[in-house]
C-alpha cells in the first residue's frame, strides 16, 4: 500500500496487513532492519513528527505486554506477529496522506517508528485493534474497507477502498457473505466460521465443536495454514482426488507437493460434467458462503515441469486456521465490521 508521511510529505510503501493493529514503518537510524525498496524513514528531518509520551492517551491503547518507557520518558512498542516476527520502536504521531498525491490527508495518526525487525518490512494494520488504520478512520468510513489482490506476476497495482465505495463496485449472486467473528481476547484478528473444503464432491469437514470462530482472515499471510489433524484430512483428500504421485521431498517452503505421471498436467478422478477442463473446484466452507477457488490458481504452484506444490500449509504446533492472501487473489475481500459480516466476489482485481 502506498501512503505519504510527514512535512514535506515522503512516499512510503507498506504490507495492508488484516493480522496486525498497528500502522508502522522502518526508521533511521535502524539497528536491526529488513530490506525494501524504498529509503527508511527519517523522523528528524519532518516537522510534524512527535514522539508519544509515557503519560500520554496513544499508549494506554497498547496492551501492557506491548509496551514499555524509556529513560527520556517515549513509549516504546513491541509487536510479535504468529509466523515468528516481530516488531520494536518509538510510538509517534504524525500526518498521513492517501491518493495518488497524498490528496486525502488526516493530521494526527499515531504510527510505529520502528528501529527492530525480524523479516517485516512497512506494515498498515487493517485489524480491528484501536491502532489500527480501520479504527483510527473509524466513523471517517463507516468502519468499511475492501481489498483486491492482483495474482502474481500480473503488472497491475491491488487496490484497498475505504467507506461505502468499498462495498459498492460489485453486485449480485457472484457475492457471499460470511458473519465476522471479533474476540476480545485477539482484537487483531476478523475470524470467521470455517467449515470444511470440498474438492468436486467429496468434502471433509471440521468438527462441529471447533466451528466458533475457528479461522481468521490473513491479507498478510501469504500461504492458508491449517490445523495439523485437519491438514492431514485434507492431504488425504487431495491423494484420492488428483492421479499422481506425492513428492517424498518436497522442496522448501511447501510441505506437499505432487509429481505428474509424464503428460504435464494432473489428472482428477470423478470429475464431473461441470468442471470443463476436467478440473474440480476446490470450495472453502464458511458459515452461509462457499467460496470457489481454482484448483492451479489458488492451491498448487508449478514448481517445475511435473512438479506441483500445495500453496496450504500446516500450522503444526499452533493449533490456528488462516484463510492467506494467496486463495484470496482474484476476489474482492469487502469488511463490514458495524454490519458484522465479509463478502467475497470474484473480481477482476485489475478492474476493481
Amino acid at each position: 500500500m502506498r501512503f505519504y508521511i510527514g512535512t514535506p510529505p515522503v512516499e512510503m510503501f507498506a504490507t495492508a496487513d488484516t493480522g496486525s493493529d498497528l500502522i508502522w514503518m522502518q526508521c533511521s537510524p535502524c539497528k536491526k532492519c529488513s530490506p525494501q525498496n524504498t529509503p527508511l524513514f527519517e523522523p528528524r528531518k519532518f516537522s510534524t513528527f512527535r514522539t508519544v509520551s509515557c503519560d500520554s492517551q496513544p499508549r494506554t491503547l497498547l496492551s501492557q505486554s506491548q509496551r514499555t518507557c524509556t529513560k527520556s520518558g517515549e513509549c516504546q512498542y513491541s509487536y510479535a506477529y504468529g509466523d515468528k516476527t516481530f516488531t520494536v520502536g518509538t510510538l509517534g504521531v504524525d500526518k498521513i496522506n492517501f491518493g495518488s498525491k497524498g490528496v486525502v490527508q488526516f493530521p494526527k495518526f499515531t504510527v510505529g517508528c520502528a528501529y527492530y525487525n525480524q523479516d517485516t518490512p512497512n506494515s498498515k494494520g487493517l485489524g480491528e485493534g484501536p491502532l489500527s488504520l480501520v479504527s483510527q478512520l473509524g466513523d471517517q468510513i463507516g468502519y468499511k474497507f475492501s481489498y483486491c489482490l492482483i495474482p502474481y506476476g500480473l503488472n497491475y497495482t491491488s487496490k484497498l477502498k475505504f467507506g461505502d465505495i468499498a462495498l459498492a463496485t460489485i453486485k449480485g449472486k457472484r457475492v457471499v457473505s460470511t458473519p465476522l467473528i471479533l474476540k476480545s481476547s485477539e482484537p487483531s484478528f476478523y475470524y470467521v466460521n470455517f467449515e470444511g473444503i470440498s474438492i468436486g464432491k467429496r468434502k471433509v469437514e471440521m468438527s462441529k465443536s471447533e466451528s466458533d470462530g475457528n479461522m481468521f482472515i490473513g491479507s498478510g499471510a501469504t500461504y492458508t495454514m491449517l490445523q495439523q489433524d485437519f491438514y492431514n484430512k485434507f492431504v488425504t483428500l487431495v491423494k484420492e482426488v488428483a492421479g499422481a504421485e506425492v513428492e517424498k521431498n518436497p522442496p522448501a517452503p511447501f510441505d506437499f507437493c505432487l509429481r505428474d505421471k509424464g503428460t504435464k498436467h494432473l489428472w482428477f478422478k470423478d470429475s464431473s460434467d461441470d468442471d470443463d477442463d476436467g478440473v474440480p473446484d476446490v470450495v472453502f466452507h464458511f458459515t452461509g458462503a462457499e467460496v470457489r477457488l481454482d484448483f492451479f490458481t489458488h492451491m498448487f504452484s508449478l514448481v517445475n515441469d511435473n512438479l506441483y506444490c500445495m500453496l496450504v500449509h500446516p500450522s503444526n504446533g499452533d493449533g490456528f486456521n488462516i484463510f492467506g492472501n494467496v486463495q484470496q487473489m482474484g476476489f474482492q475481500v469487502e469488511y463490514d465490521l458495524r454490519g458484522g459480516k465479509v463478502s467475497f466476489a470474484p473480481a477482476d482485481c485489475a478492474k476493481h
